[in-house]
């Protein structure tokens, strides 16, 4: 399939099955699906060669994946314009049935997370079984189960990264899943803002209450049982509850994650900055200074200073940029000494001829640098990772002047 990102079609076939299909509320699917039932061919190349941008803010992101949804499931009410079923052959209905499963996923995740809470609240048990029984049959298959999960998609998604997605999507995705299974084509919103800016934190609660209240009442059982076993009230816990437990902290874990996601921190910035390291000479009014670039963007960069204990008593210097043969003027927005006496100058670049912008250009987007090429985070790794940002709670922590 299509997914609409970085994708080539000839002008040809796309004329030849009457265009993009606009019906549905995504484009990109539905009209890939009217060419695979009209006979032609969709290759995948597995390389990285564009960058694109994603979303900025925590509701734009729910509100693209909504989007997603409604579009994805919508193509299964076009069978006269898109005969799914009569058309492809078994290899893509299979697909095509996988892809009305997931649709479905958020139900299943808002399940997973009620579970526990229904048999602690309510005395529900969703399982019959002992605690040996449990980590002999279900823990096997479970870290079978992450394993392969980042084998087969080529580590491309990280299983439990994809568990707090599930997490922040499913209460939004149910909403609209309710609203798609009434009326398929209802309006939905429209495209992703971007390049959008914000002066100050979004805790985005209006999104995210399901999760909050997940949290105040998983932590409300488990004390309620920890001091009921202190005082007595329980003599002991049993096995059931030990799994019991263990279910409503990982869940626990995983709503905790997905409420720090949702804080959006403020975007000031009206450029990306790509971490790119390269050398240059900074020449000032009576003086040349050498460095490095710790970040550049089209419109700035972050430069560090070499020469220990150095001051600049100009607020204006030339950048150039050695390894790439091109200067451009700046202006020092501020600077800050660092470690080993070296000066940290944040640089914001003025009067740029169409020859600099078409160089930062080059340089930022034509080659292949080590932070475009595709992450593969492994099982550890993301779970190390998901603890990490528990932890430090950076979102909400971090101050902002």
């Amino acid at each position: 399939m299509c997914c609409g990102s970085s994708y080539v079609v000839r002008r040809s076939c796309l004329d030849a099955v009457g265009g993009y299909y606009t019906r549905c509320c995504v484009e990109d699917f539905q009209t890939s699906l009217k060419m695979l039932t009209q006979g032609f061919r969709l290759i995948y190349l597995n390389e990285v060669l564009s960058t694109g941008e994603s979303t900025r803010t925590y509701t734009d992101f729910i509100d693209q994946r909504l989007r997603w949804l409604q579009g994805n499931f919508q193509v299964y009410f076009c069978g006269k314009d898109i005969p799914i079923w009569s058309k492809l052959n078994w290899i893509q209905k299979s697909y095509s049935v996988s892809q009305l499963i997931y649709c479905f996923q958020p139900v299943l995740r808002v399940v997973f997370l009620l579970a526990p809470l229904c048999s602690a609240y309510l005395g529900i048990s969703p399982f019959i079984a002992t605690l040996p029984e449990v980590i002999y049959y279900f823990l096997p298959f479970w870290l079978l189960h992450i394993v392969v999960y980042g084998w087969a998609t080529d580590y491309r998604v990280s299983y439990f990264w994809n568990e707090v997605y599930e997490t922040i999507f499913c209460f939004p995705a149910l909403r609209r899943l309710w609203l798609i299974v009434r009326t398929p084509f209802a309006k939905a919103s429209q495209a992703t803002r971007k390049g959008i800016k914000a002066d100050r934190k979004n805790y985005n609660f209006n999104r995210t209450w399901p999760l909050i209240m997940l949290l105040a009442l998983s932590g409300l059982i488990i004390g309620v049982r920890l001091i009921g076993v202190q005082l007595g009230v329980w003599l002991t816990f049993d096995e059931s509850a030990a799994v019991l437990i263990f279910w409503l902290l990982y869940n626990a874990l995983l709503a905790g994650i997905a409420v720090l996601s949702a804080i959006d921190l403020p975007i000031r910035r009206t450029m990306d900055r790509f971490p790119l390291q390269t050398i240059c000479k900074i020449t000032a009014t009576d003086r040349v200074l050498w460095g490095y670039t710790q970040n550049l963007s089209e419109s700035g960069a972050k430069v560090i200073i070499i020469e220990p204990e150095v001051a600049l008593d100009t607020s204006h210097v030339e950048v150039t940029f050695i390894e790439h043969d091109f200067s451009v003027q700046a202006e020092i927005v501020r600077s800050h000494m660092k470690k080993k006496g070296e000066i940290g100058v944040a640089l914001q670049f003025v009067q740029l001829e169409i020859e600099q912008q078409r160089k930062l250009v080059e340089v930022l987007y034509t080659e292949m640098t080590w932070w475009k090429q595709r992450k593969q985070p492994g099982s550890l790794d993301s779970f190390l990772a998901m603890i990490s940002s528990i932890v430090q709670a950076k979102s909400l922590l971090n101050r902002y002047d």
